[in-house]
């Protein structure tokens, strides 16, 4: 197995998203290192910091994400750092995805652990980016470097998503 197996390159017009899979059969945990490049014009919103829930905020530490949402299709799990539309009914205390800030240039550097089911074979990681504006972001609370995204980003966000990676096989499945 050669290294480069296990990273995989994602590219749009906003950002590139570089990640590297290290999947451990014997605990089914995969940890996923993951750095983010804004490569447009202006600055740029990455949706993987945590959580605010009814005020109280759960942010990741610095250098790791937000425990991701994962949802299973099959033998197939996504793993995602996504904003999410408010759900209908709204629920009394909607979850708010919170970002992280980056800058025209700059790169954001992250990464976390996560089991994976043993019906799971085939494992991808999607990351929502979005452009920063003042009407959909606002800070999460006074010294703290996460932002609050509003509900609106679900729908104006980017996904960067990695190809299928097969754990059986411990590689990228390319096309």
């Amino acid at each position: 197995m050669k290294a480069d197996d296990r990273a995989a390159h994602v590219e749009t017009a906003l950002a590139a998203l570089d990640a590297r899979f290290d999947y451990d059969a014997a605990r089914r945990s995969l940890r996923i290192e993951y750095s983010v490049k804004n490569s447009g014009d202006a600055p740029l919103m990455t949706l993987d910091r945590g959580v605010a829930v009814g005020g109280k905020i759960a942010t990741a530490m610095a250098g790791t994400s937000a425990a991701p949402l994962g949802k299973q299709d099959g033998d197939a799990l996504t793993l995602s750092h996504v904003a999410l539309a408010l759900p209908k009914p709204a629920p009394t205390v909607p979850r708010v995805a919170l970002a992280a800030h980056i800058e025209r240039g700059a790169t954001h550097v992250s990464r976390f652990e996560t089991e994976v089911p043993a019906t799971a074979r085939r494992v991808r990681y999607c990351l929502g980016v979005a452009p920063f504006s003042d009407d959909a972001f606002s800070p999460a609370s006074a010294g703290d470097a996460a932002w609050r995204a509003s509900f609106t980003v679900a729908d104006m966000q980017t996904l960067l998503c990695t190809p299928w990676f097969d754990v059986t096989e411990g590689r990228f499945l390319r096309d």
